[in-house]
């Protein structure tokens, strides 16, 4: 859906400033040269701050956003609906994190639905119990994720569940959600910690 690789500002131009550009490899893990990168450029941009830990289901309030982490879960086989993001390469296994969403009051429809899926694709990154990180490979809305509804996404009023999808090595466990502030100045956390555990891969 969105660009790959970007780093995402805010609607202020705040958040991230740099453009650290690494290539999606779909199921496998980032390299350890690409994690000493992204750990510099997140020390720079984020002021040298560790990750604030939050519980599942508490509002994490992000300059202009509050985002509430739900769940994880794996994608179900054969998925929900025919899109190739929740199908993952051999070797690789797809999870969905559910999250709702809360705020933006200054934007349109349109407006909010573009700056959700860009930032829920590029602001929010899958780790591991190793240390791997996973970028996201597709930010959708439940109803499109469940039954393939795309109101909200393509016009219409924008739902406050949406769905991240990310693949991951299928020998990896223990998983945890960090959630960049796509504006700090606006008030917040620079970077935010969700655990969440090793979902029922049967």
């Amino acid at each position: 859906m969105g660009a790959r690789g970007r780093r995402h500002a805010g609607p202020g131009g705040g958040g991230l400033a740099s453009d650290v550009r690494v290539p999606a490899v779909a199921g496998t893990r980032r390299p350890p040269a690409w994690r000493a990168v992204a750990a510099a450029a997140l020390t720079v941009a984020c002021g040298g701050a560790q990750p604030a830990p939050f519980p599942r289901d508490e509002p994490i309030r992000l300059g202009p956003l509050e985002l509430t982490v739900l769940e994880l879960e794996p994608v179900p086989s054969p998925p929900p609906v025919p899109l190739s993001s929740l199908r993952a390469h051999p070797g690789a296994r797809p999870l969905a994190v559910f999250v709702e969403w809360a705020g933006l009051d200054g934007m349109a429809e349109s407006e909010r639905s573009r700056f959700l899926e860009s930032f829920l694709e590029e602001g929010v990154t899958l780790t591991d119990a190793d240390g791997a990180e996973y970028r996201a490979m597709s930010a959708l809305t439940r109803p499109m994720y469940s039954i393939g509804d795309t109101r909200g996404m393509i016009g219409g009023t924008v739902p406050h569940d949406w769905v991240v999808v990310f693949h991951v090595a299928e020998d990896a466990r223990e998983f945890a959600l960090l959630v960049e502030n796509p504006e700090p100045d606006g008030g917040g956390p620079e970077l935010a910690r969700v655990d969440l555990g090793t979902p029922d891969l049967r």
